[in-house]
């Protein structure tokens, strides 16, 4: 403020609306800096901090819940101050607000207590600064102690309870902060600072002409127009500048009607939970039935004459009334509906009423009736102390909380969307799949009020995926991503179900789906590197080696000790014979151009580098020419197996090869491409036509074998084991199987059943000795005989 700009509160005032006794203190910006009266200053205002203390002592206990997650926890932009601006989206109407949240978030992350005594200390700046404005309007004829009577009863009434125990109503403290050291400074700054903390004051400047007008007198305010018409336009100004910046007018009901009767019903509501703050919820349960909207715009009406009536006779209750309009009207215009109406939403107004609070004390001029007057409101903060202190023992306990809520208004999801968000963020990891269950039932609920909630149905196949149901898991995902098709979280997990999906051995058809919807994810932003290990193992299948390597090197540097290693490792010496294919071949083509073993050897590059349909042109030309080529043939088995068709294979080619090497080779270029069923078809193809082929699964089972794939080999042992009950083989090679693996009861078993199966005694005895000298253990079942 210029020194031409007059003070809001002219000495002159100052010094005739005062005691003699403060008249006789040295005179500051505010009444009292020094002696005596700056004393009762620093008393009161310590008193105010103590009794706010008393009744949210228990406040750092609550965690975080409902839109705290969604805002805060879950939202990695709101986690550093250099990225809060990509946050804005999230919390349009309070800016700076987002700054706050991320500095808090980057100096104590995953700390609510923290997060919490910030509100606090907030609340009770409140507290005090309501105090000192009501100190601006005490008549000399009442004592100060009225003044922090009106900070401390603010600072322990149950109806901001909310504001402070949850996180999200920030907003309202931070923006009350600004707002009352405008009244009590009158700074410009303050003003715009309030309003980027919370949209829903920009009307206050209507209020501060109240003010002035009460502690100064109408010449005063005359006298002040300057500063006023500064505030006014600054008011002009940021409604301006906040309609320009949303897409959508910020009004919530289009018509003028509707907008009424949101209005009355906020009026009402706020009438009601300020003078009776009982049964409150955290949730608006929506506009009710005519007849209370035309209540609440009858209450509306009453509290706007009664503003103008005692405006006239410059009372504090005036400008308490305004403030409290003025700050209902803004929440009712430039917040959301469920926002303007909780009871967050009704702060700023509750900070304007108790405004009055010395004003009622004024009319009371019989010495008796101010001591009841005193007792009874000592009594009350008392009251209203316990009362608040229970209301956050509320906060402590989210799912009985959102179910109360849920019984204020049966028709919101909200309240189960929050349980369900909750019990899944607090849930221990040993106890994930038993939290993932109870929370499904709850994202059950809130599918049944909106079925097409993307945010239910990604969440619900999240918790079915942990719950190993992984086709259940799919169908949720796959409606998610109909309703929103850059929704990461559904296309990742689902691509987890469909991987989690294939039975034993790896299906082509599911990983080229699963890395699909993979890639999607990759596209939609960045990965856990366990994660991108997943994507390059269904890439791996899908015989993409040069594809997988990149993603599966960035998932094994990021956990050194995991299997993945090896799995690089092996990799990289694939790309290797790439390189060495492709050089071995270019040098056979510049030979003679026309060479077939050089043109297989290119699809076989080719096929390493996951070109299937430029391999299958390749080897089909081959073929075609010189159909006697065997690497080529095996070649081709596996691109089309690959390609999903085996059976065209067997139809065109399935008769260029009978030696049982060539569909071992065959088989075994096909399981190593990951096509295991291809694989098994092409052996059990075989089989049929040759008598004197070995089992097809036996076959394969040494092939998997070979490629260390043993629990592959199990699976294909026991199947010939059912399929042939009387052969021992399958139980010997499955007793190899468990020698490898130092498995010395699993072997002792597996001989015994080789045994009833009268295997050789050398094969029992040769494998007996390696396992340390075992005995088979032959109790288990009867013994199958050749007669039967």
């Amino acid at each position: 403020m210029t020194e031409e700009q007059p003070t809001p509160i002219p000495a002159e005032r100052a010094s005739a609306s005062t005691s003699p006794k403060r008249a006789a203190a040295p005179e500051g910006v505010l009444k009292g800096e020094r002696g005596i009266e700056a004393a009762q200053v620093g008393i009161s205002a310590f008193l105010i901090v103590v009794m706010g203390f008393i009744a949210y002592s228990n406040v750092f206990r609550v965690p975080f819940q409902g839109l705290d997650l969604t805002l805060l926890r879950n939202q990695p932009a709101m986690h550093r101050v250099a990225t809060a601006p990509q946050a804005f989206e999230s919390l349009p109407a309070a800016p700076l607000t987002v700054f706050s949240y991320a500095l808090n978030w980057q100096l104590t992350p995953e700390r609510s207590p923290e997060f919490h005594l910030i509100n606090l200390l907030l609340h009770l700046a409140n507290g005090v600064l309501i105090y000192l404005i009501c100190r601006r309007l005490v008549t000399p004829r009442l004592p100060e102690p009225l003044a922090m009577l009106a900070g401390m009863l603010f600072v322990v009434h149950p109806l901001t309870t909310e504001p402070v125990a949850y996180l999200v109503g920030r907003p309202m403290l931070l923006g009350a902060d600004n707002v009352s050291m405008i009244a009590a400074a009158i700074s410009l700054g303050c003003y715009a600072f309030a309003v980027a903390a919370s949209f829903s004051l920009l009307l206050l400047p209507l209020a501060f002409l109240a003010l002035d007008s009460v502690a100064n007198g109408a010449r005063a305010v005359a006298k002040h127009w300057r500063l006023h018409s500064l505030y006014l336009a600054g008011l002009l100004a940021l409604a301006v500048a906040i309609l320009a910046s949303q897409t959508e007018a910020p009004f919530p009901p289009p018509e003028a009607a509707s907008a009424v009767a949101v209005f009355s019903h906020l009026c009402l509501r706020f009438v009601s939970l300020a003078l009776t703050p009982f049964h409150l919820t955290p949730l608006w349960p929506g506009l009710e039935a005519l007849s209370t909207a035309w209540t609440g715009f009858g209450v509306f009406l009453l509290l706007v004459a009664a503003a103008a009536i005692t405006l006239l006779f410059r009372t504090a209750l005036g400008a308490a009334l305004l403030w409290s309009l003025a700050a209902l009207a803004g929440a009712a215009l430039l917040l959301p509906a469920e926002h303007a109406h909780s009871e967050r939403g009704l702060y700023i107004a509750l900070a304007g009423l108790l405004l009055a609070l010395p004003w009622l004390f004024s009319i009371l001029t019989a010495p008796l009736a101010r001591r009841a007057a005193g007792v009874a409101a000592a009594l009350l903060v008392v009251a209203a102390t316990w009362q608040t202190f229970v209301r956050v023992l509320d906060w402590q306990e989210p799912q009985a909380l959102w179910e109360a809520a849920a019984e204020q208004a049966p028709e919101s999801p909200t309240p189960s969307r929050y349980i369900a968000q909750y019990i899944g963020a607090a849930s221990a990891p040993e106890q994930r799949q038993e939290a993932m269950a109870m929370a499904a039932e709850y994202w059950q609920r809130v599918l049944e009020l909106a079925p097409d909630d993307v945010e239910a149905l990604t969440s619900l196949g999240m918790a079915l995926y942990v719950q190993q149901k992984p086709a259940e898991a799919a169908e949720k995902l796959e409606a998610a991503l109909r309703n929103d098709p850059f929704n990461q979280q559904a296309s990742l997990y689902l691509a987890l179900s469909l991987d989690a999906g294939q039975s034993g051995q790896p299906d082509v058809a599911a990983a080229r789906r699963a890395y699909q919807y993979y890639r999607r994810a990759l596209e939609l932003g960045p990965l856990p590197a366990e994660l991108l290990g997943r994507a390059g193992m269904s890439r791996l299948v899908l015989g993409d080696f040069k594809g997988a390597l990149p993603l599966l090197s960035v998932a094994a540097n990021s956990q050194p000790e995991s299997p993945l290693a090896a799995t690089v490792q092996q990799l990289g010496r694939v790309a290797e014979r790439m390189q060495q294919l492709e050089q071995q071949a270019q040098e056979m083509l510049a030979k003679n151009p026309r060479d077939f073993q050089a043109a297989a050897l290119r699809a076989e590059s080719k096929l390493l580098r996951g070109d299937t349909l430029g391999a299958f042109y390749l080897l089909d030309r081959v073929l075609h020419r010189a159909p006697e080529q065997g690497t080529a043939w095996a070649l081709m088995g596996a691109v089309r197996a690959r390609m999903g068709s085996p059976e065209a294979f067997l139809r065109e080619w399935g008769g260029q090869q009978a030696s049982p090497e060539a569909w071992r080779q065959l088989a075994q270029r096909t399981a190593g491409s990951g096509a295991w069923p291809a694989a098994l078809s092409y052996l059990e193809y075989h089989a049929q036509h040759d008598p004197a082929a070995a089992p097809a699964r036996l076959v394969l089972a040494d092939i998997a074998v070979e490629l260390q794939q043993p629990r592959i080999a199990e699976q294909y042992l026991h199947e010939a084991a059912e399929q042939r009950p009387e052969d021992p083989a399958p139980w010997l090679k499955l007793a190899d199987i468990a020698l490898a693996a130092k498995n010395t009861p699993e072997v002792q078993r597996l001989l015994g059943e080789a045994q009833k199966r009268n295997a050789p005694e050398e094969e029992i005895k040769k494998r007996s000795e390696a396992a340390g000298g075992v005995t088979p253990d032959a109790a288990a079942g009867p013994q199958r005989t050749i007669i039967r």
